[in-house]
């Protein structure tokens, strides 16, 4: 992750990160594929961010304020990784691609 406003999203996604490790066990817990999930971390209101978890697909139709760069972000095949959606107060939307190797880095 690059970037002049970097630091306030690791620190965003630091802040869950337990959250995002249950959200990815979950997902495959219920049969889910990695190459389908994309994580959403709500970060828009007071308090800590909330995961939840969605295809890559209804993610790109359902989000907030569609971003149509989404879906071709969403396409990207990252072998082992997973994109997240990080939508944080007084910051422009970030898709962020987390590792899925213990220790979850981004």
């Amino acid at each position: 992750m690059h970037g002049p406003d970097a630091p306030v999203f690791r620190l965003a996604l630091e802040s869950v990160r337990e959250d995002i490790v249950a959200a990815v066990h979950a997902w495959r817990a219920k049969g889910g594929r990695d190459e389908d999930l994309a994580l959403m971390v709500d970060g828009l209101h007071p308090g800590k961010p909330k995961v939840s978890t969605s295809t890559r697909d209804e993610l790109a139709l359902t989000i907030p304020d569609f971003d149509p760069t989404l879906a071709i972000e969403f396409r990207k095949d990252r072998p082992g990784q997973v994109p997240a959606v990080v939508d944080l107060h007084d910051f422009v939307r970030r898709v962020v691609w987390i590792d899925l190797t213990p220790p979850y880095t981004w």
